[in-house]
């Protein structure tokens, strides 16, 4: 068997409009986003298939000249937009949120935790 020479890591060279794409495909968000889902299923169906679902796969296989093309879609554009500002928001509240939560709230909701400590 041949060993590796060396790990290559694929940053996908995002155009500067889409650039929030590495953002929204890092943050598990998408997962039960069905927007951001379909923004990521839009951009190459097949791909989206073959990565099984996984955006940040995908941005590292996807053509850059698909990437420019998407730029230049207004329907596509504006639903990335939608998605942003989505995922924004959530964010905003996620921050809003975790002032009034503690550590030990936290652990005594967890099922894991009572199973565990009982």
């Amino acid at each position: 068997m041949v060993k590796p020479v060396a790990t290559v890591h694929v940053v996908p060279n995002l155009p500067a409009p889409l650039t929030r794409l590495r953002e929204l495909a890092y943050n598990l968000r998408w997962s039960w986003d069905h927007d951001s889902i379909g923004l990521f299923r839009r951009m190459d169906r097949d791909l989206w298939e073959t990565t099984g679902h996984n955006p940040v796969w995908m941005l590292g296989l996807i053509d850059q000249r698909r990437l420019e093309a998407l730029c230049e879609d207004p329907a596509f554009m504006a639903q990335f937009y939608r998605v942003c500002n989505g995922f924004d928001a959530t964010c905003r509240r996620s921050k809003r949120g975790m002032n009034t939560i503690t550590a030990r709230s936290i652990s005594l909701s967890s099922p894991t935790f009572r199973w565990n400590s009982g």
